[in-house]
């Protein structure tokens, strides 16, 4: 399979199938670093809002057409503790676009998991979800699945609070 400019090949060993397979939760800790370059001193999480800030730099690197470095910044965001169900649709749609459809599916597990979003997704975070699956599985041209998946990001859509004004 040839690659386009704009995506990258992903050793799944290496990224995803720890972090985003069953089991324990890497993302939880978040990383770390050091106040100074003393070894003495004590290691201290990275706050999330770094992570969000990330994730906001992957979304518009992904609106101007460059899902890898979208998908890189998504995933770091993620190991930062941000696994708000935005940043998950940025990193689903990130590896989509840059053409890899079975871990964009992968992640896109972590809506179905208890513990997997650190809040509960809304309406319209759910249908993109639904959409996005279809999406994937329209790539990999599984048909019916994909219209069962729009189906219920349809449904979805239907449930979402109208606009008072």
């Amino acid at each position: 399979m040839g690659q386009s400019p704009h995506s990258i090949s992903l050793d799944a060993d290496r990224y995803l199938d720890g972090p985003l397979g069953e089991g324990a939760d890497p993302f939880a800790n978040g990383w770390t670093f050091r106040p100074d370059d003393n070894d003495d001193a004590e290691e201290a999480p990275l706050p999330r809002e770094h992570g969000e800030v990330l994730a906001s730099l992957g979304l518009v690197y992904l609106r101007h057409g460059d899902p890898a470095r979208a998908m890189v910044l998504g995933l770091a965001a993620m190991s930062m503790g941000d696994l708000t169900p935005a940043t998950i649709l940025l990193v689903g749609e990130s590896m989509l676009l840059a053409g890899d459809p079975e871990q964009a599916m992968t992640v896109l597990t972590r809506f179905d998991r208890d513990g997997g979003l650190s809040a509960p997704p809304n309406a319209a975070e759910r249908a993109a979800r639904h959409y996005l699956a279809a999406r994937i599985l329209h790539r990999r041209e599984e048909t019916e699945a994909a219209r069962a998946e729009l189906a219920l990001a349809r449904a979805e859509a239907d449930n979402m609070p109208k606009d008072a004004g």
